[in-house]
């Protein structure tokens, strides 16, 4: 599941929702690309079995690193399927940087450290207070958008993502024109 969908601006419940799947006995892959740095994902306490998020997001780092948890229920599956392929395949990864220190493909050293450096800023302010700057960030976004006349979109704050802004378009307005000129 999507943890925010960019393009409606709906945060998810990703916690009822794993919670539920979890229930069902299923396992929980989540997209947390966009939330992560930005909003509390606590894939262990939620149920989470896979998350995957990036690096050019909400932690401002620059695009191409690709950061994923799985949990040992998640890692046990991936073994008993057997997939052998490579870059995709979860057993691989645990073959070569779990159990030989390495990387199974040429990483770049620069991203590496780009993405370092954006989680230690993130520490360093400290993630309540990262959180809460987005929320403080979200609302007055709104804010702002009501006091142009304009409607958010969801039409409650507390489903909306603190991370990305969407508004209805207004009545009379070409859509595909505004696109165009952002």
């Amino acid at each position: 599941m999507v943890h925010c969908d960019t393009p409606s601006a709906i945060l998810n419940d990703l916690r009822s929702m794993a919670r539920a799947a979890k229930s069902a006995g299923l396992l929980v892959i989540a997209d947390v690309v966009s939330t992560l740095g930005a909003v509390l994902v606590d894939v262990d306490s939620w149920g989470v079995d896979v998350a995957i998020g990036g690096s050019q997001e909400a932690l401002n780092a620059p695009a191409g690193v690709t950061m994923m948890s799985v949990s040992p229920e998640a890692m046990e599956e991936a073994r008993r399927t057997g997939y052998r392929g490579f870059y995709m395949s979860l057993a691989q990864w645990e073959e070569w940087l779990d159990k030989r220190g390495v990387f199974p493909y040429t990483v770049s050293e620069p991203l590496l450290y780009a993405v370092s450096e954006a989680i230690n800023m993130v520490l360093e302010e400290g993630l309540d207070s990262v959180y809460s700057r987005h929320l403080a960030a979200r609302r007055a976004t709104w804010a702002g958008i009501e006091a142009m006349g304009l409607r958010p979109y969801p039409a409650g704050l507390e489903h909306s993502s603190p991370i990305v802004t969407a508004f209805e378009v207004p009545e009379g307005v070409n859509e595909a024109k505004v696109r165009e000129l952002a």
